[in-house]
């Protein structure tokens, strides 16, 4: 054979080899958005559930709704505006009214007033929507604790974890997602303050907010190295540290790994923790999930697993948009 014929036999190899790997890669994005396609039904129906039959802003519901939505929105996929608009304005609503003991909704919940000021983050918000999230955002700075902290709220104090630990996780998300609404830097550095003393950390949730929040490199690395060392096989990981996956921890992780820059590890990890949620969701689009309170972590929750698949279709959507 000549030489250029074997260049051109090359060259059909490498290029075949080439459109095969794009061919995967293409499958698998396809893959990712088809689970989020699949999901976001359910969120919102459940969404709206839950503000038609519990009047309640309270439980993360509505935040999940509006921040699912609004990745999915910037994502690409096709989400009703009016929609979407509609359960901002209902949330912002709820939270800054005073219920029957004169007291202000969201100083009763200050980590949901945290995720909503996340979950708007991408949108374009109305004069009077932009003039209530500034007021949340005050709300959440006016309820930090002396000590730093933010004390945790809803069912967050009854999980199965230590309450020191859900302290330390709530006040580490407000920090962050406040962060991004335009938090002080007196409430953050408060925050952070308290953040570095030392404790054992039980939940995979700790890691990630680690992950996200660490203002201390070394931190930051050694949660990244747990979170890598803590991969099950099936690619997932539990809402406790080395427990069975569920998509709660698993589509956490996923969302703060993909924040990342992509290194080759972490590519891999990003790869395996999306096939684990593709494969797990249900034929309705839910993930099953297992409660988090103390008192319910033996049998799978609505609660529980409408917080797993919001976290799941929220990280699927934040690897999508890091490719």
């Amino acid at each position: 054979m000549k030489y250029p014929q074997l260049l051109i036999l090359f060259a059909v190899q490498l290029n075949c080899s080439f459109i095969a790997a794009l061919s995967a890669d293409d499958s698998a994005r396809n893959d990712v958005r088809m689970a989020v396609a699949k999901g976001l039904p359910y969120i919102a129906e459940r969404g709206q559930w839950w503000i038609d039959s519990k009047k309640c802003v309270s439980c993360h519901r509505a935040s999940f709704t509006v921040w699912a939505h609004a990745s999915a929105a910037d994502a690409g996929f096709d989400v009703d505006p009016e929609q979407l608009n509609s359960w901002v304005d209902w949330s912002f609503e709820a939270l800054l009214k005073r219920n029957d003991k004169d007291v202000v909704v969201a100083t009763l919940n200050l980590d949901g007033v945290a995720q909503m000021l996340q979950a708007t983050r991408t949108l374009s918000l109305t004069e009077t929507q932009a003039e209530q999230q500034a007021k949340l955002l005050q709300l959440l700075q006016a309820g930090q604790q002396d000590d730093g902290s933010w004390k945790p709220a809803g069912q967050l104090p009854s999980q199965k974890r230590p309450a020191a630990e859900t302290t330390y996780v709530t006040t580490s998300w407000n920090r962050w997602m406040g962060g991004s609404a335009g938090l002080g830097a007196a409430a953050s550095e408060k925050a952070l303050a308290f953040l570095k003393s030392d404790r054992d950390l039980l939940s995979t949730e700790s890691l990630v907010v680690q992950l996200l929040d660490a203002s201390d490199t070394a931190q930051r690395q050694l949660a990244l190295e747990a979170i890598f060392d803590e991969q099950n096989d099936d690619g997932g990981w539990g809402w406790i540290r080395q427990q069975q996956s569920d998509a709660l921890a698993t589509g956490q992780v996923l969302y703060a790994v993909s924040t990342l820059s992509r290194t080759g590890e972490i590519e891999a990890v990003i790869e395996s923790a999306c096939n684990y949620l593709v494969k797990t969701q249900k034929p309705d689009g839910t993930w099953a999930v297992k409660g988090t309170k103390q008192n319910k972590q033996d049998t799978v929750q609505e609660t529980a697993t409408y917080w797993g698949t919001c976290w799941a279709v929220i990280g699927l959507l934040e690897s999508e948009k890091s490719r």
